[in-house]
Parts: structure tokens; sequence; C-alpha cells
């Protein structure tokens, strides 16, 4: 591999000297240790296939301020007739701030998780769709279900059949308003009791205001609508 001379744009990304030279190994060089194999092998496997792109996220230490950075690749191959590589044209994009911001997210997610399942009552994520994006440890056990049967559950088929016309109506009401709602029903549990739940669910919207889904959470409630009936 061959380099042609680096343009400015390329030099300060990679925190390079104007005059500085830059080899494919002093590229290679450059690559984080944990990115260093799965780059370096993707690299040629693309030039030697039959595709005319090639695209690469990966790490860089800049040898300048030692700072890491994410780099982002887009690329054409270019081919002669036969199809054998001629040479490689694309930008390099640090993408940093990205790369942070995505990883922030995963990061606040995987929190998230960890205490909902911690929690000891049923918690959701619903998608517009009203299909579920996420579901706790309390609300397979209340189905007893796996992970991935427990987000493709169909909650109405353990409802009540004297709540179902009820619960159905005031749960698509409640998600039109686009407002937090609460719905009161009977529910059969895994072990084949009969639990009054009360759920509540609000909205959940992204960083540009757009209405994603609800977020709910559900309380058994048993205990004192018994009680209330008693009395």
């Amino acid at each position: 591999f061959r380099n042609e001379p680096r343009t400015p744009e390329y030099r300060a990304i990679h925190g390079l000297s104007a005059d500085a030279d830059d080899s494919h190994e002093d590229w290679i060089a450059r690559l984080h240790p944990d990115d260093r194999d799965r780059t370096v092998r993707r690299f040629p496997d693309a030039v030697r296939g039959a595709g005319d792109q090639f695209s690469s996220q990966y790490r860089i230490i800049r040898p300048n301020d030692g700072q890491v950075r994410w780099i982002a690749t887009e690329a054409r191959i270019e081919r002669d007739t036969d199809g054998a590589p001629l040479r490689l044209v694309g930008a390099h994009i640090d993408i940093t701030d990205l790369a942070i911001a995505r990883e922030t997210l995963r990061e606040s997610e995987e929190r998230f998780r960890l205490i909902a399942n911690s929690a000891p009552v049923p918690m959701w994520v619903t998608k517009i769709d009203r299909t579920r994006a996420f579901a706790n440890q309390a609300y397979l056990e209340f189905l007893g279900v796996p992970y991935e049967q427990g987000l493709a559950f169909d909650w109405r088929t353990i409802l009540h059949p004297d709540d179902m016309d009820r619960i159905v109506k005031e749960s698509v009401a409640g998600e039109a308003t686009l407002k937090p709602f609460v719905l009161e029903g009977r529910y059969r549990r895994a072990d084949g009791q009969w639990r009054w739940m009360r759920s509540e669910s609000q909205p959940r919207w992204d960083p540009t205001g757009k209405h994603i889904g609800f977020i709910g959470v559900a309380h058994d409630v048993t205990v004192a609508k018994e009680a209330e009936f008693e009395l």
C-alpha cells in the first residue's frame, strides 16, 4: 500500500505535522490497540473484494497530543476493467463527539435496565407502534415468559373478560391524549391467579420533542380492591 500526499485537514485530524511522512504502516501504528486487528483486517479484505465502497470506524491515538479520537472512513475503491484495485479515494471524519454521545447513551440505557430490573413491580417501555422495547424482570415474572416472548406478549390475552372492553377503550383513549394516564383491571398472573393491577403510563419524547411511545409501571392493588369491595 502506498499513500498519496495527505490533505491539511487529514493531517489535522490525525495529529500530523505538515512535513511528516505518513505511510500505511504509520497509519497502522496510530490505530488504538483495541481496534487495530479488526481495522487492519477489514481494509485489505475490502480492497481484494469485488465491491467499490469502503466504510470503517475506529479509534486512533494522535501522535502530537496523545488524544484518542474516533475516525469514520468513507471511501470509493477505483478498479480497472478486470476488477483489480487501482486506488482508494475517500475521506476521514472525526466523529469523536458523536461516539462519546453514543457511548454515554449506551451507559445511560444500561443503568436504566439495572435499576428497572431491581424494581419489585412490572415496568415496560413501548414504541410508537405499541410493541415493547423493554420489559423488566418483574414484568417477565408476572407473565412467566422469557425476555423475547415478553416483548411480543399481547397483554389482552391475560386480561379478565369482564374488564376487556373497558380497559382497551381506556388504553386507546389514554394514549391518544399524549399525557399520563392510569388503568385498573384484572390480569391473570403466571400462576393462574387473577390480580388487580394499577398501571401508570407516561409518554416518551425524543430530543427533538417527537413522541416515540410510553413508559409504564404497574402495581398490584388486589388487597386494596378486595377491601374496597368488602366495604
